[in-house]
């Protein structure tokens, strides 16, 4: 019930503010209480998705108390040492839950600052974010959710202080192996490449890899010249597409190219922000190169659009409500149509998805919704928890 009403209330608010531009003034309550209800159902939810479910049982069951850490205890473990350090203060108080609360916060936080800074459109790129990156980057990914959040903050700092982006980079990294990632898309930032010179380089970087035998192989050893212990293998997602997986991918990297051509050729499109619309065309581009890869050769670079997808969102949000706002009504109503169906089809059916493994559909990972209030539990959720979170 509580994920359609938040459903609703952007979506109304979308089409109030945004497209019709009314009463501008309450914009920034609207958006604050918004987000004051998606952080309030983040922290506060109770055994949802089994990645934060496994990250709750470490924080009860395996990690150290802060004061019994150590350099050498740090070095030792599989998680980053950022992660471990905020798990062990989480502990030391007492509960899970604080970290929970804690990161549901710094996430969502930024998240809001990035949008309300980069877009006007702001109930309509938080609608879209909500539908397709909410319930993953919220509830599920915990440390690569802190990961993101601090390559926002790079960006956002981008142009005032280099020397502080670069430590939220590296941070990023203590969090997440995977923010090695980062640096190469941070330099996009700082030395403003062009987009031609980022589409072309991802050419080279989708041709190289459709050539590759075994890709995922030489990635692995690629990223192990600076981390000598890391292992793709838990990051794998199934390898083969059915007729409608590949229909699904290739709406994917489609949409991002119709909206990185219409941007390109007009400048109402993130008009305020001239300098930093260069870089979310190129991220964009990325996003769309990326999605060639996981068609043709590594299943689990999924894992990479997550970056770059909040760039997306604003970018594709700026280009529709832009082109919306100049249109007539039928237009408006047949372009609205259309790219809702587009929207509900890239969040639901991935939803629908059923696991091979389990036989579930992907959305018992988060529906229907508990929260620490009733603690209650749903049947179907245990089980794929006791399955992939491997709690006892």
């Amino acid at each position: 019930m509580i994920y359609t009403l938040i459903f609703f209330y952007l979506l109304i608010f979308s089409i109030y503010f945004d497209l019709y531009f009314e009463q501008r003034q309450n914009n920034d309550f609207s958006l604050r209480l918004i987000y004051f209800l998606l952080f309030l159902v983040a922290a506060f939810r109770y055994r949802l998705a089994p990645d934060s479910v496994f990250y709750e049982y470490y924080v009860r069951e395996l990690v150290l108390d802060f004061s019994d850490l150590t350099l050498g205890y740090l070095a030792e473990q599989k998680f980053q040492p950022l992660w471990i350090f905020i798990s062990s203060i989480s502990k030391s108080l007492g509960s899970y839950l604080v970290l929970q609360v804690a990161v549901s916060y710094f996430v969502l936080m930024t998240i809001y600052k990035f949008i309300k800074r980069y877009t006007i459109y702001q109930h309509s790129a938080t609608l879209v974010f909500y539908m397709v990156f909410y319930h993953y980057l919220a509830m599920e990914i915990l440390r690569e959710s802190i990961a993101i959040a601090l390559f926002l903050w790079a960006v956002i700092y981008s142009r005032k202080n280099s020397a502080l982006s670069l430590i939220f980079i590296f941070m990023a990294f203590l969090f997440h192996r995977f923010a090695l990632i980062l640096m190469p898309l941070f330099l996009i930032v700082h030395f403003r490449f062009s987009t031609r010179f980022v589409f072309f380089s991802s050419v080279i970087v989708v041709l190289l890899m459709s050539l590759l035998k075994a890709p995922l192989e030489t990635i692995q050893l690629v990223i192990s010249i600076l981390i000598p212990t890391v292992s793709l293998s838990g990051y794998e997602v199934e390898k083969e597409l059915s007729l409608f997986g590949y229909i699904y991918f290739v709406i994917k990297c489609v949409i991002p190219l119709l909206i990185v051509y219409y941007s390109a050729r007009r400048l109402k499109v993130m008009a305020n922000f001239p300098v930093e619309k260069q870089y979310f065309i190129s991220f964009t581009l990325i996003f769309a190169s990326l999605v060639v890869i996981r068609i043709t050769s590594v299943p689990f670079i999924e894992r990479i659009m997550n970056y770059v997808l909040l760039f997306v969102i604003v970018l594709s949000v700026e280009a529709i409500v832009t082109f919306l706002r100049y249109q007539q009504s039928y237009i408006r109503l047949l372009v609205g149509i259309a790219t809702s169906f587009l929207v509900a089809a890239y969040s639901i059916l991935p939803m629908l998805n059923v696991n091979p493994n389990t036989g579930m559909p992907s959305y018992i990972r988060y529906y229907p919704y508990f929260s620490y209030i009733s603690m209650k539990v749903d049947p179907r959720r245990e089980y794929l928890i006791r399955l992939e979170a491997k709690e006892p």
